[in-house]
């Protein structure tokens, strides 16, 4: 599998942090040297009438100062009306799309970007970074994989805050498709990165912790919910936190379930968004799925409206259950979800849960178990189905007395 963006990204990242205190630069430099390049007009055009163009690639690498009227003579020359760049342009316009984000309110991000494109105030690769944020929160993969590519190849070309916020959109993106292995590399490595935007630091924080709740990596979360929660824009991340409030009682539930279960049961009156409601009613599922409370779980997954996620715990939950008056109704409403191609982990997982219910001869169940769910674990990894595909292979391995092989596979896994 090609790599999304390369160690060299990374490393590039890091070595810019390294070498200068958050890479800062003139923006109107920065502008003015992207549109002419995107114009593909020469030093010696732009600066006709202005200064010379030994002066003018000064400028434009920001190794002088010159006044607004420089610039102003400079865009006119280009095309560009100087006043009304500098009036619409915002150079913290990534950090209020990520307010909106964090927010749910990813309808004022489409209309931020509109706007952005309309005004003709930012360059092409910037509108490219605004792109691909609303392309991974609205789902569009296959034209956010396109734009990652796309920068990933002029990376060292970004400003030292646009490579940043590419590699935690690459982030976000692998988390969002299912690829937690690599997420889990590259969350890692932004915490590792020293920078002042704050903003970003809890935004990368707060990903952090899905992705460690993900793969397994529990002891890590703390830290983590502890860093936004004492920092600076903790009532703007009050829901996520809530979220993550959800995220910790499930894992308590599992040794301790009625004070956990009870908790959250008393976070109802924090909940004022669908969104909340709908992890709010997984998170409740799963903790009523660990004290064995099936049937409670399969109905409060029904409750909210279906999403991979759930589907696969309401496959789960239908495949402890002896035969129920509920069955052939959640059974339908099983086989009929249609999974999105980077939800495999959910898709399989449910695959092999329908394979049981089906009966399926216990050899091919091993079979797909191994070849095609343990496989795609591999880079698309959730402990929980993980551990539930392990469970559910080592009881089929034992029922046709294959022990030696179940156990061998076993521990060549650990």
């Amino acid at each position: 599998m090609k790599e999304i963006i390369d160690s060299k990204t990374v490393q590039l990242l890091k070595e810019r942090f390294e070498r200068v205190d958050g890479g800062g630069t003139n923006s109107y430099a920065k502008f003015l040297r992207r549109k002419r390049l995107e114009q593909k007009r020469t030093l010696h055009d732009v600066a006709n009438g202005v200064c010379s163009p030994s002066y003018l690639s000064k400028i434009e690498n920001n190794t002088v100062e010159v006044s607004d009227e420089y610039f102003r003579a400079l865009c006119e020359n280009l095309d560009i009306k100087y006043d009304e760049v500098k009036k619409e342009r915002n150079d913290s316009i990534f950090n209020d799309m990520l307010k909106k984000y964090i927010s749910f309110k990813k309808k004022d991000i489409k209309a931020m970007i509109e706007k952005a494109i309309n005004t003709g105030a930012y360059c092409e690769t910037e509108v490219e970074i605004m792109l691909l944020f609303n392309n991974i929160i609205e789902g569009l993969y296959e034209e956010a994989k396109i734009l990652i590519h796309k920068l990933n190849e002029v990376k060292t070309a970004l400003t030292t805050q646009e490579l940043l916020h590419f590699v935690y959109l690459t982030t976000l993106y692998l988390y969002k498709t299912g690829n937690s292995k690599k997420a889990f590399d590259y969350v890692l490595m932004l915490q590792t990165v020293k920078f002042d935007n704050e903003l970003l630091k809890q935004a990368i924080y707060d990903l952090a912790i899905d992705i460690f709740y993900k793969v397994g990596k529990y002891h890590l979360m703390g830290k983590c919910y502890y860093y936004i929660e004492k920092n600076n824009y903790n009532q703007l991340f009050s829901k996520r936190l809530i979220i993550h409030k959800f995220q910790q009682l499930e894992l308590e539930s599992r040794s301790s379930y009625h004070p956990a279960h009870a908790e959250l049961k008393s976070l109802i009156s924090l909940l004022d968004s669908e969104n909340i409601l709908d992890e709010y009613g997984y998170y409740l599922a799963k903790i009523y799925y660990n004290n064995q409370n099936y049937l409670r779980s399969l109905q409060c997954i029904l409750k909210r409206p279906l999403t991979a996620r759930s589907v696969a715990l309401l496959a789960t939950n239908l495949g402890m259950l002896d035969k129920t008056r509920h069955q052939k109704e959640v059974y339908a409403k099983i086989i009929n979800y249609e999974f999105e191609k980077n939800e495999t982990e959910y898709q399989y997982h449910t695959e092999m849960i329908i394979n049981k219910l089906n009966g399926e001869n216990e050899y091919r169940q091993i079979n797909f178990i191994k070849n095609v769910v343990m496989v795609n674990q591999k880079t698309h990894y959730d402990e929980f189905l993980h551990d539930l595909a392990l469970a559910e292979f080592a009881k089929l391995g034992f029922s046709i007395g294959k022990y030696k092989d179940t156990l061998r596979y076993l521990m060549n896994l650990s």
